[in-house]
């Protein structure tokens, strides 16, 4: 691997957002940096001291973690408004860097538009992207959920305009055909899982370009039968933030369900954060949580290098 440049995008950074898809980009960036490989991590943060001129800041002393303090897209289309981010400073950056790979692990609160800057400008690297949920596909925070609560199995512009009234069908094929247009680009898409490369794969994404590859984590102790003992009650950990999209609720009506002789026999730890779930969701998982005080415990925030112990 010897002479790669990988650059690797990311739409947050773990130290100030604990999503599963920072995470994932983050602890790739770190391994392949532990494989000898050259690798640069861009990491966007909504709010930071930037340098005048430039909304790039290099974090660690190498210059090869840099935070990215993008301006506001268009969520709609995800589309940076910004022309000069995308056409000057990330241009440059490019530029400057010459990578030989470039991996997008998000294009969220970033903008399409870095993809065909690569393409452009960097026309020998192949673009990777992993796709972490269904943004592209489903306007409603990528939920695949219909607005009268069922699943949706297949978006398509009539279905989204009525899911949001306000936008009319035209709007949504419209936003459909931008987004295809950039990921026309994109050399491989890994998928996490199965379920998910179905889905773009109906949507309309080549099989030939989907790969379907867990996220890795980070390095660390084995887990074994033998130091996988818990005692007299069975131990079920969840990891990832807690939100009423995550399945929290899910969750907690599920252990209620149970009779009381199960419950006694079992132990439910939560781990994650609750940043993004407003005051109002923290007072209903208190709710939720009456009676279930034995059964359940909120273990807050964790760091991607506490997964080992927690298992």
């Amino acid at each position: 691997m010897s002479g790669q440049r990988v650059l690797v995008v990311s739409h947050g950074h773990p130290d100030f957002s604990l999503g599963g898809a920072e995470i994932a980009a983050y602890a790739h960036w770190t391994e392949m940096r532990r494989r000898g490989v050259e690798a640069m991590l861009i990491a966007r943060v909504s709010k930071s001291a930037a340098h005048i001129g430039t909304p790039f800041i290099a974090r660690s002393a190498d210059g090869l973690e840099v935070l990215f303090s993008a301006p506001p897209v268009n969520h709609f289309r995800h589309s940076q408004v910004h022309r000069r981010v995308v056409y000057e400073d990330f241009r440059v950056l490019l530029e400057t860097f010459r990578p030989t790979l470039v991996h997008f692990h998000h294009y969220a609160h970033m903008g399409l538009e870095l993809i065909r800057e690569v393409h452009k400008h960097a026309p020998k690297a192949p673009i990777v992207m992993t796709l972490h949920e269904y943004l592209a596909i489903c306007h409603a925070q990528g939920q695949m959920l219909k607005t009268n609560g069922l699943l949706c199995e297949k978006a398509a512009p009539l279905d989204c305009h009525m899911c949001f009234p306000e936008i009319s069908p035209q709007d949504f094929f419209l936003r459909e055909t931008f987004i295809r247009s950039f990921f026309d680009l994109v050399d491989q898409f890994v998928c996490p899982s199965q379920f998910l490369r179905d889905r773009y794969r109906t949507w309309g994404v080549p099989s030939e370009k989907m790969l379907v590859l867990e996220n890795g984590q980070p390095r660390g102790e084995v887990f074994t039968e033998e130091t996988s003992t818990t005692g007299r009650a069975t131990r079920f950990v969840v990891l990832g933030q807690l939100s009423r999209l995550k399945g929290t609720f899910v969750l907690l009506d599920a252990a209620r369900l149970l009779p009381k002789s199960v419950r006694k026999r079992i132990r439910i730890e939560i781990h994650g954060s609750n940043q993004y779930a407003g005051d109002d969701f923290t007072l209903q998982v208190g709710q939720a949580l009456n009676g279930l005080e034995e059964t359940v415990r909120l273990c807050g925030p964790y760091r991607p290098g506490d997964v080992s112990d927690i298992i």
